[in-house]
This record gives C-alpha cells, sequence and structure tokens, in this order.
C-alpha cells in the first residue's frame, strides 16, 4: 500500500471515528501540531458530507454512466481496455474509492440529528453591572441563531468569567453549529462533571457523535442517560438508542 493511501485511509479511519483511543489522541496531537493536516482533515470530511447528502443520487448516475459506457465498450480486448482507460471510469472510480468506506452505510441512515436536535435554551441572569450590556447582546444574538456573530463575544466573556458553565455549553452549541466538532466536544466533555450540565453534554456530544457518523461513541454518551431514569433527556435519548440499534440490526 503507498504512503498517500495510507495517509487517507488513516484520515478515514479518523473521521468515522475507528481508531483506538490511542491511535484517536495520538492524530489529534498530530492536527495540533500540523495545520496542513488538519485542513486535510476539514476538506476530506466536508467530501464524505457532501457525498452523504445527495450521495444515492450521484451513485445511481455514476453507475448509470458506467453501465452505458460498458455497453459501447463490451466488445473490446481486456487488454486494449487496460491500456487505454476512458476517462469517465477514472472519475468513476475516484467517486467510488472516496465513498466505499462510508456511503452505503451512510444512505441506510436517518436524519437523527436533524429529528432529535435542538438548540440549548439560554438563561442568563442579566445582573445590573458592568457585564449587564455583554450578558444581555450574547442572549439575544444566542437566541437569534447568530452562533457565528455570538461565538467570540462568548469566548471573550469567559476568558473573564471561566466559572460560566451555562455560556460553556452555549459555546458547545455555537462550536457545533459552525462546525468545529472537535472544539464543541471539548467543552462538553469539561461540563461531563457538572452536576446540573452533565446530562445535557452527553446530550449534544452524543449528537455530534452521531453527525460525524460515530456511532459506538455517540453510544457511550446514551448509555447514562437511558440507565438513569431521572436524567435529562432520559426518554429522548432511549428513542434514539432504539433508533440506532435497529440501523444496526442489532
Amino acid at each position: 500500500m503507498s504512503k498517500k493511501k495510507d495517509h487517507f485511509e488513516q484520515i478515514d479511519t479518523y473521521i468515522l471515528g475507528q481508531m483506538s483511543d490511542e491511535q484517536k489522541n495520538q492524530f489529534e496531537e498530530a492536527m495540533k501540531n500540523d495545520i496542513a493536516l488538519k485542513n486535510e482533515v476539514s476538506l476530506r470530511r466536508d467530501m464524505m458530507q457532501g457525498i452523504k447528502i445527495d450521495g444515492r443520487k450521484k451513485l445511481k448516475q455514476t453507475l448509470e454512466e458506467i453501465h452505458h459506457q460498458k455497453d459501447r465498450t463490451t466488445e473490446k480486448s481486456i487488454a486494449s481496455r487496460q491500456r487505454t482507460l476512458p476517462t469517465w471510469l477514472v472519475a468513476a472510480s475516484i467517486v467510488l474509492l472516496l465513498s466505499v468506506t462510508f456511503l452505503w452505510n451512510s444512505l441506510k441512515q436517518p436524519n437523527l440529528v436533524k429529528s432529535y436536535y435542538q438548540p440549548y435554551e439560554l438563561s442568563l441572569n442579566l445582573r445590573s453591572d458592568d457585564s449587564a450590556e455583554d450578558l444581555a447582546t450574547i442572549d439575544k444574538l444566542y437566541t437569534e441563531g447568530d452562533y457565528s456573530t455570538v461565538q467570540p463575544l462568548i469566548e471573550a466573556y469567559l476568558n473573564k468569567n471561566p466559572n460560566q458553565k451555562t455560556l460553556q455549553l452555549a459555546l458547545a452549541i455555537c462550536q457545533f453549529e459552525t462546525k468545529e466538532y472537535e472544539k464543541a466536544l471539548n467543552t462538553l466533555q469539561s461540563l461531563e462533571s457538572d452536576p446540573f450540565l452533565k446530562d445535557q453534554a452527553r446530550w449534544y456530544a452524543a449528537l455530534i457523535y452521531i453527525d460525524e457518523n460515530n456511532r459506538s461513541e455517540a453510544i457511550k454518551k446514551l448509555n447514562p442517560l437511558v440507565e438513569d431514569t431521572k436524567s435529562d433527556h432520559h426518554e429522548e435519548a432511549k428513542r434514539l438508542l432504539g433508533e440506532i440499534e435497529k440501523v444496526e440490526g442489532r
């Protein structure tokens, strides 16, 4: 196997959540020190998402083209076809190589995130002090769903007030909405020890993992919510876990 193919397979394995914890930690450490690798991962994830969104249509189109070309070239010898590989076949091969590890599975998946996701409802205590105006602006922008604008404002506020846990959860929602999945998961992980927000943190982390097609990690986050009948999102987590297991044929 070539080093280049090895490289891409390693990226795909990371995105699909198929690495061990040790491998994942090593890979994420490598991304921190290599901006080019981080950009490659981001680009490849976007490609996967794009194929997942309209993969059925594109795959059908590609297969129809292959079938059509095959009919036209049936009489050619195998040796001739090997020597003069058609452009359409090269393009089709690229599409299939990119999608083979995840396309078939993703076509079977319902849009679980869209069905279950609702942004956390932020409730701020707008105190009458120097921070009141900042909090009012954050509250307004977040409620309006302007996540890309409010995110740096929340980050700036948390730099001065790091113990504002509800704002940390709001930040994770912003990071998820702007597709900064790793940052969102790190923010949520820091909240899993909070007695009041741990269930919310696990719930949103599960949804992020589902959006990344990482079913095993999603299940790990959902299990505590299902087992504790008094937990936030208990009923939703139970239904969602049932849907995941149904899709996986358990």
